[in-house]
């Protein structure tokens, strides 16, 4: 009889690569020291830790071949984080939620630095830790690293690697239902609109249309809606011109036609805003 199958700790594939059973139980919460502090300014034992992961091409997702010589991989630290618990139960949850679980190197991070900290203390301590290693697989506080790899494209690539292994496509945690899944591919350009990074892998139309969201959502309010009100007769101008066409008007008619008339609404809509100003006033005098 062969033995219980282990499903508790990652398993090595043949490539020497660590998989996530699919069977895990929920590991304890507990800190290094015992009991968690719910005090931020109460000093408590932490770990600024960073995993290991083996290279991979940046444009692809896909590993790097061994070294001809020694056979081995390249390897390189990729993603800082902090834990006031032990490394193991850490581990655990990376090894669930992260797209990048299947390449990681060895079962448990490595500590970066230890000791008594606050909570600010201990942020303090991950963002340099972040800014000295510069992982590409962090995202907060790492926005101004130009090897970042983005949320969306890390599962792009964890797919890659998945359908080349013959595996099933890897999901995030919060999207591992169908209905799940089908909401966070509607929700693509949304979560770009409103400066979000999604969470998805999308599309070339779509990462254009996250990549305009983004920078939008970064400049002020009157900027994004002329940006939205232009959008708007855009869109408009461009029904109309379908529909005049559609009634037999050939297209350069159609086409000035209605930029005639959404520019005729514009201008009626922002005349009428002007005479409005002017009667307050003038009612103020």
């Amino acid at each position: 009889m062969s033995p219980p199958r282990d499903t508790q700790s990652p398993a090595r594939t043949r490539s020497g690569l660590w998989v996530v059973p699919e069977q895990r139980r929920r590991p304890s919460p507990g800190p290094p020291g015992g009991r968690i502090c719910d005090d931020p300014d109460v000093r408590v034992p932490g770990i600024i830790y960073a995993w290991l992961v083996y290279e991979i091409d940046p444009r692809t997702g896909r590993l790097l071949l061994p070294d001809p010589v020694t056979g081995e991989r390249k390897t390189r630290l990729d993603y800082v984080g902090q834990t006031i618990r032990t490394l193991d139960v850490r581990a655990e949850e990376h090894l669930e939620d992260k797209p990048w679980a299947d390449i990681v190197v060895g079962a448990l991070p490595i500590v970066v630095e230890q000791g008594m900290w606050t909570k600010a203390e201990r942020d303090a301590r991950e963002v340099a830790a972040i800014k000295r290693i510069r992982p590409r697989y962090n995202h907060d506080d790492n926005l101004d690293n130009p090897e970042r790899i983005q949320i969306y494209r890390q599962v792009e690539q964890r797919h890659v690697r998945d359908r080349a292994a013959g595996r099933e496509l890897w999901l995030p945690v919060d999207q591992r239902s169908a209905a799940a899944r089908a909401a966070a591919e509607r929700a693509l350009v949304l979560g770009g609109l409103n400066g979000v990074e999604p969470r998805y892998p999308v599309t070339v139309l779509a990462e254009w249309a996250v990549a305009v969201g983004r920078w939008l959502a970064r400049l002020p309010r009157r900027v994004q809606l002329g940006a939205l009100a232009l959008a708007g007769w855009t869109a408009g101008a461009w029904a109309l011109m379908g529909w005049l066409m559609s009634k037999g008007l050939p297209q350069p008619y159609a086409l000035t036609g209605a930029m005639i008339a959404c520019a005729a609404l514009v201008l009626g809509v922002v005349r009428a805003r002007w005479i409005r100003r002017w009667a307050r006033r003038k009612r103020r005098r």
